[in-house]
């Protein structure tokens, strides 16, 4: 403090004790309630008027005394401030200070802010307490604002994850039903396909076929945009030869321009790296959409698939891919908008060739999950390209980390088949397929019935619909491996026959101990495939040339960036839960036999919490799932809704063991 704020404190306070006027001034000017309390008489005490006004008063309505504001504190605040009150006047170090409530003239509550300070004589005895009230009420209602939007905030995204989740369960079930009539309609025209017909009778299979076909299209657009709407599209990272991959989805639209005079063509610069690594499922994704379009709308001419090397780095390459055609073209008061939901270029589209609108959104969205960018050049009446960058990793390990490809489906030999289906029509449709391959099928309609099959003949394969009455095809999948581990037996390769269409699925598929997965409605070149291929892996893992492991999802470096790139202390994290595991598995299992759906609920919290680190793990979505299905009060689908969490949660932990050992 320099001389001169000393020099003026010092007048202040002469003035102050000289002229009373000066002290009033001072005292209306506070925007605080100043108080002054005689301790030897602790009736009387001096409230300022802006004390009084903070409750609703004029100075000449309330007396002087303490009575009033004992009489107007709350309760229990009054019990703080004495208590706060004797021991600031035993120790000057304890300060007199808190938050306490009074009642307002017109009945309201008003916060106030209480400080005092003892006046002590010379020998440090306390005289009087001064102080002074601070209206703190605006504040507190802000704080009460504050923590009530943040609880609705809480509870407004607990509920749209509630929803999402739901919404998922709902598209699952949708995705079922929907898929196995649909699948009895196609398969049924393909065997219809293979016997003699009329040429009438033909014209109209091929009208069953494409309308079917179409109304698949239309499902899959929903359902996948569904999905992606949801989050629960995710991007999966694998190898993938890109030109072999081209092929395939140009073999595969091959028959589309069958009847046109269309040509489909490829063409891939000579610089552009062919082992790369990125989402095979989503890259054909896009690709089929881009190409479908140009040919559905392209009566002649020609359908050009491009590729160009836009960026290299030594870990990763970003290209260029076109879609060019010669159809009807794009006009561009419409080149923007095309890529919105439900939106085409023209209504008439709609009428002449169909669809939802969604394929362009859908494309776009899943081309951003690439890293990459959409667009479109067109001229009506001249054609449009469309363009997309996508950036993929390079695969140093080249074609020699590719697996080895299944056995020619020509070359299969006469197998022993079961067949698990509850579907009647679904039944002859696979049955006609397989028999068309000289398999002999033997048929059962639940899951229980194949366990029981399998224990009594042997087979060379099992074909298991996931969704069959008594005991699904996870459960009963997993007696069979359980069996084969206990007797020592042969492993039967078995193929997963399922009508909900979640990449999810497969994993989960794999995890529980399927070779091979099928998704409703198939064609029988698919089904050949599927069986070539279990059957290959089968041969492989005889002579010790591959290990059939699940991919559980988990995104270690998301867990790392979880706990701020601390190695020991994630790895102490996972051993919490590892410790835990066993003990947590078995009280759900004992809950779930109870009927007990509030211990259900809390173990599937705590697993999902447990392993939330791990971002976009399909566990956790599982646990939560079982979580909403006890809320929902879903008794009848607890049990199918466990053996998926369970079967997820064991290959976790095999993948969390491994990783803690290895650090």
């Amino acid at each position: 403090m320099n001389q001169e704020e000393h020099y003026l404190k010092t007048e202040i306070y002469e003035l102050v004790r000289r002229d009373p006027a000066i002290f009033e001034f001072l005292q209306s000017g506070s925007l605080d309630g100043i108080w002054y309390w005689d301790i030897e008489r602790q009736d009387q005490e001096w409230m300022s008027p802006r004390f009084k006004e903070l409750f609703g008063y004029r100075d000449d309505e309330i007396p002087n005394t303490t009575a009033w504001w004992q009489a107007n504190i709350f309760p229990e605040d009054l019990a703080v401030a004495l208590d706060n009150f004797t021991k600031h006047l035993t120790d000057p170090s304890h300060a007199y200070d808190q938050i306490v409530r009074y009642r307002h003239r017109d009945g309201g509550t008003v916060w106030v802010r209480c400080r005092g300070l003892a006046i002590r004589d010379e020998q440090g005895k306390p005289l009087r307490l001064l102080g002074a009230h601070t209206d703190i009420t605006a504040l507190k209602r802000a704080e009460e604002d504050l923590r009530r939007q943040t609880s609705e905030l809480r509870d407004a995204r607990d509920a749209a994850e509630h929803t999402n989740r739901a919404k998922s369960i709902f598209l699952a079930n949708v995705s079922h039903e929907v898929r196995t009539p649909l699948s009895a309609v196609i398969g049924t025209a393909e065997l219809l396909g293979d016997t003699d017909l009329t040429l009438r009778q033909r014209d109209h299979l091929d009208t069953i076929s494409e309308s079917a076909e179409t109304l698949l299209a239309v499902i899959n657009d929903i359902l996948d945009f569904s999905k992606i709407e949801a989050g629960k599209f995710t991007s999966e990272h694998a190898p993938l030869s890109l030109r072999e991959h081209l092929a395939h989805v140009m073999r595969s639209l091959a028959p589309r321009v069958r009847g046109k005079n269309v040509a489909l063509v490829t063409d891939v610069a000579d610089d552009v790296p062919d082992a790369l690594v990125g989402d095979p499922l989503m890259l054909r994704q896009v690709l089929s959409n881009l190409l479908s379009n140009g040919i559905k709308f392209t009566e002649q001419g020609e359908v050009i698939l491009r590729v160009r090397l836009q960026g290299l780095t030594d870990q990763d390459v970003t290209l260029r891919v076109e879609v060019a055609d010669t159809g009807i073209g794009v006009s561009p008061d419409k080149q923007q908008v095309i890529f919105e939901e439900f939106v085409q270029a023209d209504a008439s589209t709609t009428r002449r060739y169909g669809g939802t609108g969604l394929g362009l959104a859908i494309t776009s969205r899943l081309v951003v999950a690439m890293g990459g960018q959409i667009g479109v050049e067109s001229e009506p009446g001249r054609g449009s390209t469309f363009h997309f960058t996508a950036r993929f990793g390079l695969d140093r390990a080249g074609p020699a980390g590719a697996p080895a490809p299944p056995e020619p489906v020509a070359d299969l030999r006469p197998l022993r088949v079961l067949l698990a289906e509850d579907s009647v029509a679904n039944q002859r449709i696979a049955v006609g397929m397989l028999e068309k391959g000289r398999h002999t099928v033997t048929v059962v309609s639940t899951g229980t019935a194949a366990v029981d099959a399998c224990n009594t003949q042997p087979f060379d394969l099992i074909v298991m619909d996931l969704q069959m009455p008594e005991m699904d095809g996870y459960e009963a999948t997993r007696r069979i491996r359980q069996r084969e581990s206990d007797t020592g037996a042969v492993r039967t390769p078995i193929v997963a026959l399922t009508a909900r269409a979640s990449r999810g699925d497969k994993d989960l598929c794999l995890a529980v101990g399927f070779d091979g997965y099928l998704t409703k409605p198939f064609r029988s070149r698919q089904l050949r495939e599927v069986i070539a291929t279990s059957l290959a892996a089968k041969e492989r893992r005889g002579t010790g040339t591959e290990t059939v492991a699940a991919d559980t999802g988990l995104d270690w470096d998301s867990a790392l960036q979880a706990v701020d790139g601390d190695h020991q202390l994630l790895k102490k994290v996972l051993r919490g839960f590892l410790d835990q595991h066993s003990s947590l598995v078995a009280e759900l299992r004992d809950a779930l036999q109870a009927g007990d759906t509030p211990v259900v609920r809390r173990v599937a919290h705590t697993i999902g919490g447990s392993l939330r680190l791990f971002h976009g793990a399909r566990v956790v979505t599982l646990a939560q799932e079982l979580e909403d299905l006890c809320l929902a009060g879903s008794l009848d689908q607890l049990p199918a809704g466990w053996r998926a969490l369970d079967a997820a949660l064991a290959a976790v932990v095999t993948d969390i063991r491994g990783w803690v050992k290895k650090s």
